[in-house]
């Protein structure tokens, strides 16, 4: 609604791929995963709190494109 002021919390979390490296090489299909560890914002949600609160979760993706003339 015009006027309307929404709370804003942003939090980053550390992902990685299916190993302990933190570089993920991307091939059709791939898994990201974070680790619920205690330093992670989600550690203390319970399933109730996944149903009932209102969050998302964006994914970005930021990458470089090499090309090679031949």
């Amino acid at each position: 609604m015009e006027g309307e002021v929404l709370p804003f919390h942003q939090v980053e979390l550390k992902v990685g791929g299916e190993g302990d490296d933190d570089r993920i090489f991307f091939i059709w299909p791939t898994t990201i995963v974070h680790k619920l560890t205690g330093e992670s914002p989600l550690y203390r949600l319970r399933a109730e709190d996944l149903i009932h609160d209102n969050f998302e979760i964006v994914v970005l993706l930021e990458g470089k494109l090499k090309f090679v003339c031949a």
